[in-house]
């Protein structure tokens, strides 16, 4: 092999290399041909890129290039594919061709570099490099259509832009014998079908076309509705309030709840004795800025409160009109079903705990046996105690760090769970910006002190700097200036976020959890 290297280099003393090598490796070097392309050429050119090959030619003194273009509109609705190096070019007459001529000895292998002045717009071009019995084949794609999508209220949402990230007003889409054009905003909009599939589509920008694909989806809407009720006004005879907040989802993406029709909302109460009573209220007001409200009058004797929200739809692909339903129920005044004369409430004030032992009129029950029984995050083992109230009927159970739940029952009453909630932040997977921009990022710190932070720029698998000047904490924020384009690894303990997203002229931070463990 080193032998080779050196005679078709012409490296050196020849005749020392080629008596390295036997007769029949001399003759076969001599008699092979090489049109071979370079590893540094470009898989790709934008459409105003000049289109350069370099090939290693050997033992080859005329060299016939033909160069054709491919018709890439005839070509994705023939073949439903992307075109190869193996694509049949029978019947195809070359745009340009040319040849060129070499006196190199048949032992040289050298490298020469084409520019092809005749490729000057966008397509998809098939070089062929013909001598000496050996056919070596290019295949050149120049520029390149692509579109972004969102769900819409009408359909798919697509905008196409070319190489260079810019809009294409006047390209369209065209799959099945169908072609969807862009309004005045360069969006095209693709209604939605009735059998859901994977659909291969043909981007169009005047003669030149790219190939793609989308989830074509169905028309399907769900109704969620988010209903309050403050329990404590929930008392005989009075007035509540109940707060309504609905969400419109198009294929789990949120539109506008506007184009809900015959909004009704149904109020429905059960009293103790199991009787029920309905009351609607029709051409219920929906508001996108604000929940809605409503007052009702609270029923004797009210056990369970049941609220539902209706509307209509028109479903444009099945062409039929939908009814969405969202409900929600409240149960109360259980105890009144019960010879239970007492109950069991945990409070939470000024970061202390406190459990409350109270009758049925809200009288505190004094010297109170109650057991607990408390789950610490970092143990096994559960901590059992039994405490007693106090003369306000009450146990102080102090801040209770680390305590997952808590569990309580008096002697003899039904016991009591609450998985003690804390303070949160929930952070996406990714989290994108343009560079040079600012970004904040939430924290909570129960002390009041800034967290642990380190942030590092990631090239390839690995870390190549520390970017820990670019971060400054304040105000409960955690804000991060003056990154370059890149990817970004945030570490903030004791959680941490995770994620990896590349952005063009942007950054993407990739955060990670961070989870302690207990010893």
């Amino acid at each position: 092999m080193f032998a080779e290297s050196k005679i078709v280099n012409m490296s050196g003393d020849m005749e020392e290399w080629v008596a390295m090598i036997s007769q029949y490796a001399y003759q076969a070097l001599k008699d092979r041909v090489d049109i071979d392309f370079a590893c540094s050429n470009h898989a790709f050119f934008s459409a105003t890129d000049p289109v350069t090959l370099s090939l290693y030619i050997k033992n080859v003194q005329t060299l016939m290039i033909k160069i054709y273009e491919i018709n890439t509109l005839n070509y994705y609705q023939s073949h439903h594919k992307e075109p190869d190096t193996t694509i049949n070019l029978d019947g195809l007459s070359p745009m340009h061709e040319k040849i060129v001529t070499y006196d190199h000895p048949p032992f040289l292998r050298n490298l020469e570099t084409f520019t092809f002045s005749e490729i000057n717009k966008p397509g998809i071009f098939v070089i062929d490099f013909i001598g000496n019995g050996k056919n070596s084949r290019a295949l050149i794609r120049k520029g390149k259509l692509f579109f972004t999508e969102r769900i819409g209220p009408q359909g798919h949402e697509f905008k196409i832009f070319d190489e260079t990230h810019r809009i294409k007003t006047n390209a369209v889409i065209k799959f099945e014998g169908y072609e969807f054009k862009p309004d005045n905003k360069g969006i095209i909009t693709i209604p939605y079908t009735t059998k859901p599939v994977y659909q291969q589509v043909i981007i169009q920008d005047n003669y030149f076309c790219s190939f793609s694909g989308f989830d074509h989806l169905s028309e399907e809407y769900v109704l969620k509705v988010g209903f309050y009720v403050d329990r404590e006004s929930l008392l005989s005879g009075m007035t509540s309030k109940v707060l309504i907040r609905p969400h419109l989802m198009l294929n789990n993406q949120p539109i506008s709840t506007l184009i809900l029709k015959d909004v009704n909302l149904s109020i429905e109460s059960t009293d103790t004795y199991g009787v029920s009573t309905t009351k609607v209220i029709p051409n219920f007001d929906l508001f996108e800025d604000q929940e809605s409200m409503y007052e009702f009058r609270v029923p004797e004797n009210l056990s369970r409160i049941h609220f539902a929200l209706s509307a209509n739809i028109k479903n444009i692909s099945r062409n039929k009109v939908e009814k969405l339903l969202d409900n929600t129920e409240f149960d109360l005044n259980g105890i009144d079903q019960t010879d239970i004369f007492e109950s069991l409430l945990l409070n939470h004030e000024d970061n202390t705990y406190t459990l409350e032992v109270l009758g049925k009129n809200g009288e505190p029950r004094i010297h109170r046996s109650v057991d607990i029984i408390l789950k610490h995050k970092y143990f096994r083992d559960r901590i059992s105690v039994n405490l007693q109230t106090d003369n306000n009927g009450c146990i102080q159970l102090g801040p209770l760090d680390n305590i997952e739940w808590i569990k309580a029952s008096c002697t003899d009453n039904q016991p009591y769970t609450w998985n003690l909630v804390r303070s949160n932040v929930f952070y996406p997977q990714t989290i994108n910006g343009y560079a040079q921009d600012s970004i904040q990022i939430p924290y909570i710190s129960p002390d009041n002190q800034p967290p642990l932070v380190s942030l590092f720029e990631k090239r390839g698998t690995g870390w190549y700097s520390d970017c820990r000047h670019a971060i400054t904490c304040q105000q409960g924020y955690i804000q991060i200036n003056g990154l370059s384009p890149g990817n970004y690894d945030l570490f903030i303990k004791p959680k941490i976020l995770i994620s990896q997203f590349v952005l063009m002229m942007g950054f993407a931070i990739k955060i990670f959890w961070w989870v302690s463990t207990g010893h």
